[in-house]
């Protein structure tokens, strides 16, 4: 008898608590949805409204539920300047949240914080702007400190600071992040938070560089240790349809196709000091397909720094790469004028290992150190002046030693020609040797000009023809 007694009072205590739990959820639920919203309308102060279409409130569990949240630009002509960006999002949800530390101590502790289809839209503002500081901007948490944050189909558009020009777009991406920790410590920090580790894809994306280039790519996958883009390609912005267009620009464009960019095994972040710091065991391109429009001589921008920098080395290792492999390539470069070709390589097999940058080698005109290198090609076309062009049916390139097979240096122009233009060099010359080698070589810059000197050069069964020469000086 005493059992039941007792039992049925733990009954009746446990169904009048779920019953306040419920009823004080119920009650906080209708509260937030008539209250909060007149609430954030009479405090804020910037220039955007945050608006949303219900809110739902547990105490049972200790979650909070957002549905169709939307931040958009006040209807004022005064602060209409100031919008960066807009955004909606169809649900957010979080679980496992400490009421008592967000009310008390406004910091946001939670087991998981999952964000659904959210779109945000950012809008580039004039660099005078950026540098202001918004004092009305608030603070939405001392710290924040959450186990899991997952943010699942979403979608980033980047425009002009009109509106007119779309600059970006990154579609249907899902971002999941452990051990999120934010306070006034990392705040200040390049990245403002720290994490455990992460997972980021997407489905496709694109991003216009400069005015210049458009960067394209699909099934991106990125987390801490690897990285990968499918069917990346990188085009001039300005194209007759399929065709090149005259680059009249500072800088050289390319035009980049690769089934497959990845890297493997990194390590990255910034260290105590802010500074950059980047490992990868493998950087790969897959068959990829490189032309480069170069700048127009008059137009090129011509770098004339050259100050030493005076740093410790073993502060200055940022950039460490073991090895970057480019798997049968076409590489072809075109002069300004879109049309003429400067050189072409095709089967391209590229392997580099021990790769550095840092602080000491970028103020060399080859801004990296290497261990060892190795290009491999299959054939080759060099338009050597205004005269001469080389071909060879296989190229071998190591550090210390060059091969060319069916190694030919044929004229570019008539004897005629030849005789009625002045040209830089008063032999007109047709040679042709089944294998050319090149030994104890060495090459680089030298006062921003490239050299390239070997010890021996051997030419098997040589064919040189004089085809025209000139008697006096050019």
């Amino acid at each position: 008898m005493f059992k039941n007694r007792c039992t049925k009072r733990i009954c009746i205590a446990l169904i009048s608590i779920i019953a306040i739990l419920f009823i004080l959820s119920s009650y906080a639920t209708y509260f937030l949805n008539n209250r909060l919203p007149k609430i954030i309308a009479e405090k804020n102060d910037t220039a955007y409204n945050l608006t949303y279409e219900d809110l739902s409130f547990s105490f049972f569990n200790s979650s909070l539920s957002l549905k169709n949240v939307e931040v958009s630009p006040k209807d004022s002509l005064m602060i209409k300047d100031s919008i960066a960006a807009t955004g909606k999002v169809k649900e957010i949800d979080v679980v496992g949240i400490n009421f008592f530390k967000l009310i008390t101590k406004k910091e946001v502790a939670a087991l998981s914080i999952n964000i659904n289809e959210p779109s945000v839209n950012y809008y580039l503002r004039d660099k005078k702007d950026s540098i202001k500081k918004d004092t009305a901007q608030s603070k939405v948490g001392q710290s924040i400190d959450v186990s899991n944050v997952n943010i699942n189909n979403g979608e980033f558009n980047l425009f002009s600071q009109s509106g007119k020009r779309h600059l970006a777009n990154v579609s249907n991406f899902t971002i999941d992040f452990d051990g999120v920790r934010f306070n006034e410590r990392t705040a200040d920090k390049k990245i403002p938070f720290k994490y455990s580790d992460f997972d980021i894809k997407l489905d496709s994306m694109f991003f216009v560089i400069k005015d210049q280039q458009i960067l394209r790519a699909r099934k991106v996958r990125f987390n801490d240790t690897d990285f990968e883009l499918d069917n990346f390609t990188m085009k001039p912005l300005k194209m007759n349809r399929n065709l090149y267009v005259p680059n009249e620009t500072e800088v050289d464009l390319l035009d980049i196709e690769t089934p497959l960019l990845s890297l493997s095994k990194m390590d990255w972040g910034f260290t105590n000091e802010d500074k950059l710091y980047f490992k990868t065991d493998l950087i790969r391109f897959k068959k990829p397909l490189i032309t480069i429009i170069q700048a127009k001589p008059a137009n090129k921008i011509v770098t004339t720094k050259d100050a030493k920098v005076d740093i410790k080395a073993d502060v200055a290792e940022l950039i460490n790469i073991k090895k970057l492999q480019i798997e049968q390539g076409k590489i072809k470069a075109l002069f300004s004028n879109a049309t003429t070709v400067k050189y072409a390589v095709n089967n391209v097999n590229l392997s580099i290992e021990g790769i550095k940058m840092n602080e000491l080698t970028r103020t060399n005109e080859i801004p990296i150190d290497y261990k060892t290198f190795r290009v491999k090609l299959d054939s080759m076309y060099f338009r050597l002046n205004e005269m001469h062009t080389l071909t060879a049916s296989s190229f071998d390139l190591t550090e210390k030693k060059l091969v060319l097979k069916d190694f030919k240096m044929k004229p570019l122009i008539s004897k005629s020609q030849f005789n009625q233009n002045y040209t830089k060099s008063n032999s007109l010359l047709d040679i042709e040797a089944p294998i050319l080698t090149l030994n104890n070589n060495s090459w680089g810059f030298k006062d921003k000009q490239f050299y390239f000197h070997t010890n021996s050069i051997k030419l098997d069964e040589v064919d040189v023809k004089i085809l025209d020469e000139k008697n006096e000086k050019v």
